[in-house]
């Protein structure tokens, strides 16, 4: 039975055709009728596929982007659930004090990047009131969420509120408190810091997972930019990966390497993918 919601679903299906030579993708087709509460299965999904084919409408396989059906099946927009917060710093800081963050998932480069001077400067920003940029998480497990965007200032607020790991240093305004640590920081201060309200987009229950890495890729082209061996390390999940990593830690390799290849940027890591890219696939 077709309802009244479906019947105007067709109708912007047949639309779009209409505007493209009697042509549309199969992916534009399931997005747009794909129902959040699975109200509609594949099978029917399919049956109205058909049925447009006989009024003439030709679905390709892929659409002007180039994604094809088993894409299509990994990433439909209409799956895609990404809540909207704000909630203060504290809580923040508490989920990392419980490990309730995941600062290291596999997608993801390493964390305290920043230079002392540069978490001192993000730390200014809160007792100067000055809003942060929204952070991402895929909050999928409540009990642990990961941190898609955000990485570097969540561990510079952790060094410095948790850890204790360094002081403030380099402070543009408040230069009366470089030299200080958290707790040596007036109350006024300590509590502008942890009242800061934060904007926090969370990626849902149910979202495929294909949208964290999207996400992940999306966010991270500016700022402290990714290098060619991050983007490999982000976009390249399974046992390689760990198998880069192990290589490159091992005494054979810094041997080999004369012990000045640095692992910060993951410039380790990418001498050890040249290494198997030469030896292992004769490029």
């Amino acid at each position: 039975m077709i309802t009244k919601n479906l019947s105007e679903k067709i109708q912007a299906i047949k639309d779009e055709a209409n505007l493209n030579n009697g042509i549309v993708s199969r992916r534009l087709v399931y997005d747009i009728i794909k129902d959040k509460n699975n109200e509609i299965s594949e099978e029917e999904i399919e049956a109205v596929c058909y049925s447009l084919m006989e009024k003439g409408i030709e679905i390709t396989e892929t659409d002007e982007e180039g994604y094809t059906t088993e894409d299509r099946n990994q990433f439909i927009p209409a799956d895609v659930n990404i809540g909207l917060k704000n909630i203060s710093l504290d809580i923040v800081v508490s989920r990392l004090e419980n490990k309730e963050i995941d600062l290291n998932p596999d997608f993801q480069r390493r964390p305290d990047l920043w230079s002392d001077e540069q978490k001192s400067r993000l730390i200014e920003s809160l007792m100067l009131r000055i809003p942060l940029p929204a952070f991402y998480f895929d909050a999928s497990n409540e009990n642990n969420w990961i941190v898609i965007d955000g990485l570097q200032r969540l561990s510079a607020i952790k060094g410095f509120i948790i850890d204790n790991s360094y002081v403030l240093t380099g402070l543009q305004y408040l230069t009366e408190f470089n030299g200080r640590k958290y707790e040596e920081l007036p109350r006024q201060y300590v509590r502008r810091i942890v009242e800061t309200q934060l904007v926090i987009y969370t990626v849902e229950k149910g979202t495929p997972k294909t949208v964290v890495f999207n996400i992940f890729q999306r966010l991270n082209t500016g700022g402290l930019i990714l290098t060619t061996q991050e983007i490999r390390h982000a976009l390249n999940q399974g046992q390689i990966i760990k198998v880069i990593e192990d290589m490159a830690t091992t005494a054979e390799f810094k041997k080999a390497t004369g012990y000045s290849i640095k692992s910060r940027r993951m410039l380790d890591c990418e001498y050890a993918t040249r290494y198997i890219a030469f030896t292992r696939l004769n490029i």
